[in-house]
């Protein structure tokens, strides 16, 4: 955090001394969205996991006959003896009674207990688009495209809706309610949302953490 805290600081000197207000907008989020990601790839460790073992469901007993698996099968490539071949097919067999029978008790622990944020959690997990749009078909073809979908879509939207005839429309004088005034963005306002960030949510679009905008708030001089 301290090294964190000081690459940040000096970069906020140079952003506040060579860019201004008037600067387009484009050009200001893309200037610290880069460096809050390099910051983030620089200085919070990380590192690759397997996901063979991180399924919910994967128990010790699991983990221990897919290690027994895996040198069962070694052993029965190395000597190629059909009785160390039959050993290995039935500790497959085994790994796989195992393996489901631990599944379906944890799926049926998280439908029937009160575990709303697991459930949800794991039917995202079992979508095959991560867009939350399927392939829609049109003439016969599946489309997959981003753009082809919503321009599908869009088309059949808009097919259920009139066009009305809008020249004719009343005059109904002035209104009776107060405009609303103008929204003022003030340097205070901005950290206090910084601040009241909910670290535990899921990342943005951007891929920018809750939890380092919280620690990074009262990094940047108010005006």
């Amino acid at each position: 955090m301290d090294q964190m805290t000081a690459h940040l600081t000096e970069f906020t000197a140079d952003f506040t001394a060579t860019r201004s207000p008037a600067t387009p907008i484009n050009i200001l989020w893309n200037k610290f969205k880069l460096e809050c990601m390099k910051t983030l790839n620089t200085y919070v460790p990380s590192k690759m996991t397997s996901s063979r073992h991180c399924q919910p469901w994967c128990n010790r007993t699991i983990r221990r006959l897919t290690r027994k698996k895996r040198r069962a099968y070694r052993k029965a490539r190395l000597t190629k003896s059909d009785d160390d071949w039959k050993k290995y097919r039935s500790i497959q067999q085994e790994v796989k009674k195992q393996c489901k029978t631990a599944h379906d008790t944890n799926v049926r622990d998280i439908v029937t207990e009160d575990k709303s944020k697991k459930l949800f959690t794991f039917v995202k997990s079992r979508k095959c688009d991560s867009s939350g749009v399927d392939s829609v078909k049109r003439d016969g073809a599946n489309h997959v495209d981003p753009a082809t979908k919503a321009e599908i879509l869009t088309d059949q939207f808009s097919s259920v809706f009139t066009k009305e005839d809008s020249s004719p429309l009343p005059d109904l004088g002035k209104s009776p309610f107060l405009d609303v005034p103008q929204i003022q963005v003030t340097s205070n306002g901005v950290l206090k949302l910084m601040q009241g960030l909910n670290h535990h949510k899921a990342r943005e679009p951007d891929s920018i953490s809750s939890q380092f905008l919280r620690e990074i708030a009262t990094l940047f001089p108010l005006p």
